[in-house]
């Protein structure tokens, strides 16, 4: 373990970290100090700071865009209200949102990683040499971004020999013991000017002084057993054992409980604030999109459910619907309400067309008030699949590889006639929609 300092600046040379700060004894002649190692994030200022390519710097601070998905390095940047992929400003070494920009650089879409196309999931045999934490890719096909304790990237940055970090190669044009004076430690007596203290033999120290307790005598500390795989499970070393008997790395999951096992702590966070959830493998806070979407303060930008619906022209009939008040009073007033939030399946004018002749198209049958519902929210567990619509009836979701691709009514199963996610969280305000390819179907007309 490392001692620990407070980080004034951070300073960039060609690659060279330093660190100015005032805490140290400086050489009033050269005026910079050493940089202060790390082997890993627990050496650096609790919450402050985080493990930079092997240098202790203040979360928010980059050396390259992937330090910013670094899942330890919680900066401040998500936290603005804007649309656009996260990048590391090289000038401000400061990692950054480019507002109004896609969702990637590369200007690709993001994947929804699951375990069957997560990089880090899907890897053959043991994780790379050295690596600690895996972050998937979500703008380059679920791809495995690997890090080791101290920040690098594996395999660049430094790897493991033996057991043993291998650093890479410094600028040759720099002198690392530029302007410091070694210290000899062989001309410095330690036992100058100290005079021992002699203990009277015949005082006991322990005379009279009970043996101490220990406190975790017969307590079983709580939490899943951490030998499983035969304890060959590195637990308490960059991994731990789930509930379940699965060896995952710190900061990985299966369940939400994961999250808040005792033996995967610290787990990482997205830049954001919210409730922590297991998703896509990795605890993360749940990030409320609408924010970054919309400055939905803001009432000259702040679209309802039925404003986006009715600009969608794929939508038409349905947004006909929704602004029918003399029909469809209820309705309208719940989905243009700033303060409400709900779940609404909207069905397509093609799926309109193709309604059965003795069923109805209930709106209130479409629509889950009270929440609104990504689509990874919705359960693919048989039994726990049911989500109830604002008129008391329930549809089912259905599943393909664990990721939801049918919301039904009964009269579907009747019909032959299911409704697929054609696109999935569409935003807005107040809001979330779900456009599918045919309309839910209540029990038919008698």
């Amino acid at each position: 373990m490392f001692p620990k300092t407070t980080v004034s600046t951070l300073l960039l040379w060609t690659g060279v970290v330093q660190h100015v700060s005032g805490q140290r004894n400086v050489d009033p002649d050269f005026g910079m100090d050493e940089p202060f190692y790390c082997e890993k994030t627990g050496d650096c200022w609790d919450g402050d700071e985080y493990c930079l390519q092997g240098v202790c710097a203040p979360v928010g601070m980059c050396l390259n865009d992937q330090d910013c998905f670094n899942p330890y390095n919680a900066g401040n940047y998500a936290d603005t209200k804007c649309v656009g992929y996260v990048y590391c400003d090289t000038e401000l070494q400061s990692c950054a949102r480019k507002c109004g920009a896609g969702p990637c650089a590369n200007g690709s879409t993001e994947t929804m990683c699951v375990s069957k196309n997560s990089g880090c999931d899907n890897y053959t045999g043991l994780p790379p040499a050295g690596a600690t934490l895996c972050v998937n890719n979500a703008c380059d096909n679920c791809s495995a971004i690997w890090y080791n304790a101290m920040g690098f990237t594996v395999p660049d940055g430094i790897t493991m020999v033996d057991d043993q970090p291998v650093y890479p190669e410094e600028d040759d044009e720099l002198d690392p013991e530029f302007g410091v004076t070694p210290i000899e430690f062989d001309e410095i007596d330690p036992e100058f000017g100290v005079t021992p203290i002699e203990r009277p033999e015949a005082i006991d120290p322990g005379f009279g002084v009970d043996a101490p307790i220990d406190p975790g005598f017969g307590v079983d500390p709580g939490g899943p057993s951490q030998d499983c795989m035969s304890g060959v499970c590195p637990s308490g070393d960059g991994a731990y054992c789930d509930e379940e008997g699965n060896c995952l790395l710190l900061g990985k999951c299966t369940t939400k409980d994961d999250c808040f096992s005792i033996y995967n702590d610290p787990y990482p966070v997205s830049m954001c604030i919210g409730d922590i959830i297991c998703h896509n493998g990795l605890c993360v806070a749940d990030c409320d999109p609408i924010l970054e979407e919309f400055d939905c303060s803001n009432k000259d930008n702040a679209p309802n459910v039925v404003e986006v619906v009715c600009k969608d022209m794929e939508l038409s009939t349905l947004c006909a619907a929704l602004t029918d008040t003399s029909k469809n009073k209820d309705v309208n007033k719940w989905l243009t309400d700033p303060k409400k939030r709900h779940t609404v399946f909207a069905p397509t004018d093609a799926a309109f067309a193709a309604l059965p002749k003795n069923y109805d198209a209930n709106l209130k049958f479409h629509i889950a008030k009270g929440r609104a519902s990504f689509a990874r929210d919705l359960s693919c567990v048989a039994g726990n699949n049911l989500v109830t619509m604002s008129n008391g009836k329930d549809t089912r979701t259905k599943c393909k590889e664990e990721v939801p691709y049918i919301q039904q009514g009964k009269g579907n199963t009747e019909m032959d006639l299911y409704p697929e996610f054609i696109e999935s969280d569409i935003i807005a305000c107040n809001g979330l929609i779900h456009k599918i390819s045919n309309v839910m179907l209540l029990n038919p007309k008698n």
